[in-house]
């Protein structure tokens, strides 16, 4: 049963379990069953890592190449002068689909690229719980452009170009397009950019290490314990993770601002160096 399978009656989705069967039948249970309202069919709700930083880092390519191997690109003024003439981008794909009425392939990127779109529209529009209809339209979009994806890889197989590779994050997504439908719960509920971002800025700055400091080997620099003080006449620090401060065998306090001091917030972050 391999996950390069993404039609809706794969093999592997009658062995899927549902949050019910997965606490009567786990041997080790994930320590989130603890927390109220938790389900296991939302663990796979993370369309950040999914299709931002995860599948559309090979589909954007792969789709300009397969436009490049077709003549359909820009660069140094080899395209057709009527593409030329059309600067929106809806109109150059209705250009394109008419041209190539006949091109199974690039139908396909066209579908194979609408289709996520339009699933990620729906999401952004939506409210935290979807309706049905919303829930129906979003797993078949993401349905829709799974197999889409899945032709456009099997023909770049055969005719080896180095484009559209099914990765398992794909098996993800279609777990995705699965559970909307049962869980109505928006997938882009779990997004954390600006904690991806801060955590992001921690590990900028915490790399590096002076060679004063002692060997590679025995010292690091860990992000630890941020940091958010509020207030407006003075700085009130949130709670400390105190026990994490009795481990420390040096301790170099770095305080890097993050966020401009404004009337009601400022944002740091410490960092230790153990």
């Amino acid at each position: 049963m391999t996950y390069k399978n993404t039609a809706r009656d794969a093999p592997y989705a009658s062995t899927c379990k549902d949050h019910d069967e997965y606490l009567q039948t786990a041997r080790h249970q994930s320590p989130w069953c603890a927390v109220p309202g938790f389900q296991f069919e939302t663990m796979s709700f993370d369309m950040m890592h999914l299709v931002y930083l995860g599948i559309a880092k090979n589909h954007i390519p792969s789709c300009l190449k397969i436009l490049k191997l077709y003549g359909y690109h820009y660069e140094g003024g080899e395209s057709d002068e009527k593409f030329l003439r059309f600067k929106a981008a809806h109109i150059r794909v209705m250009v394109w689909w008419i041209a190539h009425k006949d091109n199974l392939v690039l139908q396909l990127l066209n579908l194979c690229c609408h289709s996520l779109a339009k699933a990620q529209a729906l999401m952004d529009d939506a409210g935290l719980i979807l309706n049905p209809d919303e829930a129906s339209e979003i797993s078949r979009m993401l349905h829709q452009h799974l197999r889409s994806t899945e032709f456009l890889a099997s023909w770049c197989w055969s005719n080896s170009v180095m484009a559209f590779k099914m990765r398992p994050k794909h098996h993800y997504l279609w777990h995705v397009a699965m559970d909307v439908l049962t869980t109505r719960v928006n997938p882009r509920i779990h997004h954390v950019w600006s904690d991806e971002k801060f955590l992001g800025s921690i590990k900028k700055n915490s790399v590096p290490l002076p060679r004063q400091y002692g060997p590679k080997k025995d010292y690091r620099a860990v992000p630890s314990c941020p940091l958010r003080l509020h207030g407006q006449n003075g700085l009130m620090a949130s709670v400390l993770q105190k026990e994490s401060l009795t481990r420390l065998q040096s301790i170099r306090i770095w305080v890097n601002t993050i966020q401009k001091i404004t009337t009601k917030k400022i944002s740091v972050f410490v960092m230790f160096t153990i």
